[in-house]
């Protein structure tokens, strides 16, 4: 019966053998569906990224019994939630049926990192400094922001930065990401000076969220803008915008993972322009399955 539950759409539940008399053969389970009577946040303040998880968590309480689909889509978009580690706990309430849930948060700090490597290009000098910072629920709860920034020691051959902002749009794990990033070039060997410009816009939606069951919605749009900067070993003169989409599947059983995505990208003719226009297409598409 606790795997057939376990199996069902019900989250809660709990199987009891009361006393009787078993010489017949017979033995009666009493079954209780249950539900979640209140929630309660410990281990950090009404700050950071508190407030997205009270909004998260409050469709929970009250709802008898409750659905297996809510309880584990909200577990998982609070556990997705950047920057935090939360450990949920359920106790036994006061009412009949009812549990307390508690989430006790654990927020993490902000991080920077800095690097240094010989392993690049024949076009870069003596090796590159890497640098990154990293944050989280700076201007909203849930919030998260990345800056990165790479440079050759001469400061000549490659300078590269970047920065990114995402950011949650409502309580259901939909998240909006925003991204900028400039590079210049100016390869050893080589007198071309080079510059680029990046640009992308993303929205992330979960379509299912389970504990075995996952499937995510992804759409992007790319802006590059490049005049003879290089890309590993290939100079770039074009200007591009490319919309994708793509769908993330994951399936989790005991012993067996399946993992599936579909992508498809196209070039959009909005401006664009190739250092060799006879060579390019500028309105492509590419569906890719993986």
């Amino acid at each position: 019966m606790t795997r057939a539950y376990s199996r069902s759409s019900v989250a809660l539940f709990t199987l009891v053998i009361p006393e009787q008399d078993m010489s017949d053969g017979i033995v009666e389970v009493a079954s209780a569906e249950g539900y979640i009577g209140a929630v309660t946040i410990s281990g950090e303040s009404e700050s950071g990224p508190v407030p997205l998880i009270r909004r998260m968590a409050s469709t929970l309480p009250g709802r008898q019994p409750l659905p297996r689909a809510a309880f584990e889509r909200t577990l998982g978009n609070i556990g997705d939630v950047p920057g935090v580690t939360v450990t949920p706990t359920l106790a036994l309430s006061g009412a009949p049926g009812a549990v307390a849930l508690d989430l006790a948060i654990d927020a993490k700090k902000p991080t920077l990192g800095l690097g240094f490597t010989t392993r690049t290009s024949q076009f870069v000098n003596d090796g590159i400094v890497e640098a990154n910072a990293r944050g989280t629920s700076l201007l909203r709860s849930g919030d998260e922001t990345r800056l990165n920034g790479a440079a050759a020691i001469n400061f000549k051959s490659l300078l590269y930065v970047s920065a990114s902002h995402a950011t949650p749009l409502g309580a259901g794990g939909t998240r909006a990401e925003i991204s900028a990033a400039a590079l210049r070039t100016r390869p050893r060997g080589i007198a071309i000076d080079g510059e680029a410009w990046s640009a992308a816009l993303g929205v992330t939606h979960p379509l299912v969220r389970a504990t075995r069951r996952n499937l995510l919605l992804s759409t992007r749009l790319d802006y590059l803008d490049s005049r003879n900067a290089l890309f590993g070993s290939t100079l770039a003169a074009e200007k591009t915008w490319t919309a994708s989409a793509a769908l993330a599947a994951r399936l989790t059983e005991e012993r067996t993972v399946l993992g599936l995505r579909l992508a498809l990208a196209k070039g959009l003719d909005i401006g664009a322009r190739a250092w060799i226009p006879a060579s390019a297409n500028l309105a492509f598409s590419t569906p890719t399955q993986e």
